[in-house]
């Protein structure tokens, strides 16, 4: 018998960023190896896993997806199974959703489906948004074309078993934008012999965030984070001729993604311009 909190604990543990879930996936990979699924791959778009239990029978092809890298955040926790590794943790629930991943494989694998095929997959590299499109393009993945596929979150604060359901959609998409500008180095003692991006990227620092409606109330819902900030380097000799700003930008729909997307490009080229500043936006 599995023991799922110890797979949980063991998975906490040892957190693998995205693309490295190489010891993630061999622990998932052994598991469920040992519930003899009717096909077994690994290496699905990168460290990717998938298990089928085929019914043999007409029916539909249901996926049953988790997610299985780490984040790049310290552990803080003081626990038994604490991350063995500075600096990356399962701070986003992943080991917990690949622990009731399998923990439905066993269920699969004493109940087989009756018609039809459900499959397992546990996707890598989920954080960098890339490990979906990977699995996509994986030609042992094309060979399976689901009718359904679901994956859930893991949601404190409400009843043990419980699964929430919600009308329409029920997590913002997530977007990551870079900002690079790029001045001109001066002497600290003349500053004014080179172009330093520090007014530029207060300013955008204080502008950015007023770009979005973040009322969760309003269906134009957006939400704009600085997540990181650098200016130049700490040598107290130079005025800087770099900086870097990056952001999070959430909404619940395309088309607001995509204006509060252009606000963003709009007030970095008008402020940059101002101030002679080359920049780049990723």
């Amino acid at each position: 018998m599995i023991n799922l909190p110890e797979l949980r604990h063991k998975l906490h543990s040892m957190p693998e960023l995205s693309g490295s879930e190489i010891q993630t996936s061999n622990i998932i990979y052994e598991l469920l190896e040992s519930l003899k699924p009717d096909t077994l791959l690994r290496n699905i778009g990168g460290h990717g896993i998938l298990a089928v239990f085929d019914s043999g029978e007409p029916g539909n092809t249901v996926i049953f997806r988790a997610d299985m890298d780490a984040l790049p955040i310290l552990e803080t926790n003081q626990l038994p199974y604490s991350s063995k590794f500075a600096g990356v943790a399962h701070k986003c629930g992943h080991d917990g959703h690949m622990t009731m991943l399998c923990g439905f494989g066993v269920y699969c694998a004493q109940n087989p489906p009756l018609k039809g095929k459900i499959i397992l997959l546990f996707q890598p590299a989920e954080e960098t948004g890339s490990g979906a499109q990977s699995v996509l393009n994986d030609e042992k993945f094309a060979a399976y074309k689901p009718d359904y596929s679901f994956a859930l979150h893991n949601l404190p604060g409400f009843p043990v078993n419980t699964v929430v359901l919600k009308d329409q959609t029920f997590a913002a998409a997530s977007k990551g934008i870079i900002i690079n500008l790029s001045g001109v180095h001066a002497h600290a003692s003349e500053p004014e012999k080179g172009v330093s991006p520090g007014i530029v990227l207060s300013d955008l620092i204080r502008r950015l965030p007023l770009l979005a409606n973040s009322n969760l109330e309003n269906s134009d819902y957006s939400l704009i984070t600085i997540v990181h900030a650098s200016l130049g380097a700490p040598s107290f000799g130079t005025s800087p001729a770099d900086a870097v700003i990056m952001l999070t930008l959430r909404a619940y729909d395309d088309n607001v993604m995509d204006a509060v997307t252009l606000d963003i490009v709009h007030t970095v080229e008008e402020l940059s311009t101002l101030q002679k500043l080359k920049y780049s936006i990723k």
